[in-house]
């Protein structure tokens, strides 16, 4: 948080954007410093932090247990936030750039193959917490590219899938607390938020699960293949439809809309038919 909140702070992000807008440099410690602003980029903080785990290692190496208490950090931020701003910062920053040239192509060879492979896996990803990549990844395309088909397209159908599977064993249970429960959490998963869905009823049956990957893999093939683009991000879900309005356009929140019901009944449909009562 603190090495994010060096790179966004108000006095470095004014030194880069006067110097940009006068054509003059800037050094530091008469070291070119590369004129580069990190709102919005996840790639330089995330290697700084890597970096900054190495030298907190080193830090505790050399400091006395007796002034360990303010040295370790002292020494950790000064040596992480100057190597940052001169070095981790400006690489960063360029490999965001290819990161969203390479998912533009990528948009461009195939626009359905991620999405539809993000919403079929996207439940597995939550229980193991790499779908945190696929947000990180997402932040940066809408940086630099300016909007995301990557992430959030999948996530959407797979979420609301979550949802429809809970609804559908709701319906066709007859244990009242499971009912309860399956019914909560299918209406807050389409909302946005699955791990009631998820932790409570998805992984709990398989009929479920399945349903939730068919119904995610084939929302996820529609968004794709008619190039759905998320603007803004959130936890997708039908709270964040307007996400997908931009450039003009209202084609995409249709878009939207549309894969977000086809998930939403197919996965209902399949694991209605799945389902069996214990």
């Amino acid at each position: 948080m603190l090495i994010g909140a060096i790179l966004l702070h108000p006095t470095f992000t004014k030194i880069v954007t006067t110097a940009k807008e006068s054509g003059h440099g800037v050094s530091f410690f008469s070291i070119p410093l590369t004129l580069t602003s990190y709102s919005s980029t996840v790639i330089p903080v995330i290697l700084a932090v890597w970096f900054m785990s190495y030298v907190e290692r080193f830090a505790i190496k050399i400091s006395s247990k007796t002034v360990k208490f303010f040295l370790v950090p002292m020494i950790t931020t000064l040596i992480t936030a100057n190597v940052t701003l001169l070095i981790l910062g400006p690489i960063g920053a360029v490999i965001g750039n290819w990161l969203g040239d390479f998912f533009k192509w990528l948009e461009n060879f195939g626009p359905w193959v991620v999405p539809t492979i993000v919403g079929a896996t996207f439940p597995l990803m939550v229980t193991t917490g790499t779908h945190y990549g696929l947000v990180s990844i997402g932040i940066n395309n809408r940086m630099t590219i300016g909007y995301d088909t990557i992430a959030q397209p999948g996530a959407l159908a797979s979420n609301v899938a979550q949802g429809g599977a809970a609804l559908a064993i709701a319906l066709k249970t007859k244990d009242t607390n499971k009912k309860t429960l399956a019914s909560s959490a299918g209406i807050t998963a389409i909302c946005g938020i699955t791990e009631p869905a998820l932790y409570g009823v998805t992984l709990q049956n398989k009929a479920a699960l399945i349903g939730s990957i068919v119904a995610g893999g084939v929302g996820g093939f529609f968004l794709g293949i008619l190039g759905a683009r998320n603007f803004a991000g959130g936890s997708p879900g039908i709270l964040t439809i307007a996400a997908y309005i931009g450039e003009d356009t209202l084609k995409y929140f249709y878009t939207a809309i549309a894969g977000l019901v086809i998930s939403v009944v197919v996965s209902f449909i399949v694991t209605f038919i799945l389902y069996k009562e214990d």
